[in-house]
């Protein structure tokens, strides 16, 4: 009985061991690198929007610095052309150094632009692939799962047949030993009929083996 129940703790011990090592340590690492990839992407995603936020802010400041001063140079102009009737005055127009770095931030946010969008589609289809596909990441794992599932079953079989085994040889013996104190009894009721403290005995005896049966 005793060896039973080592074997069994035994191999509840290897079962354990080998869900954790096959299986639950491959899940976890598939998760930690599931996790990871996405962390990283999410933050690329993070910095490059942040470029292009601020790219976007100082085109629209320097767009509407632009303006301003564009509409500063016609309302000069018109005076001008009021002071002086019958002379062509040049159009007004923004002053280069003004409209080239208003053109290249524009580049830059163009740019940005581009390099995020591509970051974020990248994501996106990441977490796409990750959600619908990762079925054909979880198919190995679950027939390992299954795998160990009936190694154990059929390790637990194993063991529940040695117990019956056990159980029926304890049951025999109990039997065996029952029968020869009954017949034992028996015997002394038949030597000695007066002796009333083997008739209890005897009667305890026939209440004990009706209550067995």
């Amino acid at each position: 009985m005793k060896s039973v129940y080592e074997r069994i703790s035994k191999d509840t011990q290897l079962a354990d061991g080998a869900y954790k090592q096959q299986i639950l340590k491959k899940v976890t690492d598939w998760e930690s690198l599931v996790t990871a990839k996405v962390d990283a992407e999410v933050k690329k995603v993070d910095k490059y929007n942040e470029k292009l936020q601020h790219y976007t802010k100082k085109v629209e400041r320097l767009r509407l610095a632009a303006n301003k001063k564009l509409e500063a140079e016609q309302a000069k102009a018109e005076k001008q052309n009021n002071g002086e009737q019958g002379k062509v005055m040049p159009p007004p127009s923004v002053p280069e150094r003004m409209r080239a770095r208003l053109e290249r931030n524009e580049d830059k946010l163009t740019n940005a632009w581009k390099v995020h969008e591509r970051a974020a589609s990248a994501l996106c289809n990441f977490l796409e692939e990750a959600t619908l596909q990762g079925w054909n990441d979880a198919y190995p794992f679950l027939l390992e799962l299954i795998q160990w599932e009936v190694e154990r079953c059929s390790v637990g079989y194993e063991q529940v047949t040695d117990l019956l085994s056990i159980q029926d040889s304890i049951t025999k013996t109990y039997d065996i030993e029952r029968q020869k104190r009954n017949r034992i009894l028996e015997e002394l009721r038949f030597q000695n009929p007066d002796l009333e403290s083997v008739a209890s005995l005897h009667s305890v005896s026939s209440s004990e083996s009706t209550e067995c049966k």
